[in-house]
């Protein structure tokens, strides 16, 4: 992977990590803005689940399609495409990403074309979710939606992964421990679990990263 020790420090950070995170992204950067792209956590896996990133022309004339596929083949190999010079934080995978060119430079001040990828916004949706089956009751707390899924649209996703874990619905009443995990599949969604600690989080994508999260516990009484 070729380096850009000056670059890093000027990417915009998010917290998330491959299991997904309830913190908002970061600010959106000044730029032309592009759209989003579709990362699949597992390239090339038929049960891949994907993180949805928004894209950004920082300065110069790259158009918008030669940066969504610049930076989602970087996200997905981590290797410079041709005449790139990439770099993004590390200890992370939904993180932002920063690509200059020529290839040759090695900070953002001096690069004619630069191009920049970040976590897509999350939104928070204030409803909690009750689903309850034969005296058992998930709750699902803290919803939050990106990729450009809807509050309602996502809450209808969550509410069919309850009503499917409820039922015993092989790959949606356990845990996803070892990748690749078939998960749950929810109409085009794929859903997965991500830790199973008091209040589980878990999470449903689709092809396009449209995204749901959320927190659930069983809060039966008895």
């Amino acid at each position: 992977m070729r380096g850009l020790p000056h670059l890093v420090a000027l990417l915009v950070v998010a917290s998330s990590s491959i299991a997904g995170s309830a913190q908002a992204a970061a600010p959106e950067p000044d730029g032309v803005h592009c759209g989003r792209i579709a990362v699949p956590q597992e390239p090339g896996s038929a049960t891949t689940t994907y993180d949805p990133f928004t894209v950004t022309v920082l300065q110069g004339g790259t158009d918008c399609l030669e940066a969504r596929r610049t930076l989602r083949r970087y996200h997905v190999e981590l290797i410079a495409p041709h005449g790139w010079n990439c770099a993004r934080w590390h200890g992370s995978t939904e993180i932002a990403a920063t690509c200059v060119r020529p290839e040759t430079v090695e900070e953002l001040d001096l690069a004619t074309d630069a191009i920049r990828s970040y976590p897509d916004r999350l939104v928070r949706c204030a409803q909690t979710l009750d689903v309850g089956n034969s005296g058992v009751v998930l709750q699902a707390r803290d919803l939050r939606v990106s990729g450009g899924l809807g509050c309602r649209a996502g809450t209808r996703v969550v509410r069919a992964y309850l009503r499917r874990a409820l039922d015993d619905v092989v790959g949606c009443a356990g845990p996803a421990v070892n990748a690749p995990y078939p998960g749950c599949v929810v109409g085009a969604f794929r859903c997965r679990v991500t830790s199973v600690v008091r209040r589980s989080h878990h999470f449903c994508s689709d092809r396009s990263a449209r995204r749901v999260e959320w927190r659930e516990r069983d809060v039966s009484i008895g």
